[in-house]
């Protein structure tokens, strides 16, 4: 069942509550959206801690990959179409993670931009996603983007 357009109102003024309107309201607009509503932070880093322990460990983990990047060049680029569920989870090490799952199924694998999948012909091997309305922000600029082109 939708929501009302009072209670979509209400529900609109609750998150936003505190932001400065401006552009950003109408169309997807981060710069107005930052320009409106950053405030700069004076202080220092004193409240800023070290990486931890893990944190340090799972970099290690990582140097021989970027040395390699550097050295070659692109290590991987996946061939399935980018979106938010194109790929299972990836792991740098399992183990030592508690924020989980890269973009891509490896570390550092190059994703599709989302903007081809739009135009992939109905017998590509990797047909697009139903769209369930999930939106990366990427994806939104792009679907506001090409709104746009249609109402030149």
């Amino acid at each position: 069942m939708a929501a009302s357009p009072v209670v979509v109102k209400e529900q609109w003024e609750i998150a936003w509550r505190g932001f400065a309107p401006g552009m950003w309201h109408r169309g997807v607009n981060v710069r107005d959206f930052i320009q409106r509503n950053y405030t700069p932070y004076e202080g220092d880093g004193t409240f800023l801690q070290g990486a931890t322990p893990r944190t340090r460990a799972l970099w290690q983990t990582l140097q021989p990959l970027l040395a390699k990047e550097r050295e070659k060049g692109v290590l991987d680029v996946s061939q399935v179409p980018s979106g938010i569920l194109a790929h299972a989870r990836g792991y740098i090490d399992k183990e030592r993670e508690i924020i989980v799952g890269l973009q891509t199924d490896a570390p550092l694998k190059i994703l599709e931009p989302p903007g081809p999948v739009e135009c992939l012909p109905q017998d590509h091997p990797h047909p697009p996603l139903a769209d369930d309305g999930r939106r990366t922000s990427d994806r939104a600029v792009f679907i506001e983007q090409i709104g746009m082109l249609h109402h030149q």
